[in-house]
């Protein structure tokens, strides 16, 4: 992985796994300069926006993101 950023890694990783469920999909990656770029698929608003924004999940919630994240792998 030598010469590669954490980025560009990340892009390669999600180009590999494409297709499956609840990952998100790499459109787009550049190198200019100093800076990485890489463009994906917004899946929904960020866990910590919704734990804001309802204050506390409820258990059905966590067994259900638990479950998801179990068995994305």
């Amino acid at each position: 992985m030598e010469g590669r950023s954490f980025v560009e890694s990340e892009y390669q990783t999600l180009k590999e796994l494409i297709g499956i469920t609840g990952l998100p999909r790499a459109h787009w990656f550049c190198r200019e300069s100093n800076y990485d770029a890489l463009v994906i698929d917004l899946l929904g608003p960020p866990l910590h926006q919704l734990l804001q924004q309802h204050k506390t999940f409820c258990i059905s919630t966590v067994a259900y993101l638990a479950h998801q994240l179990v068995h994305s792998y």
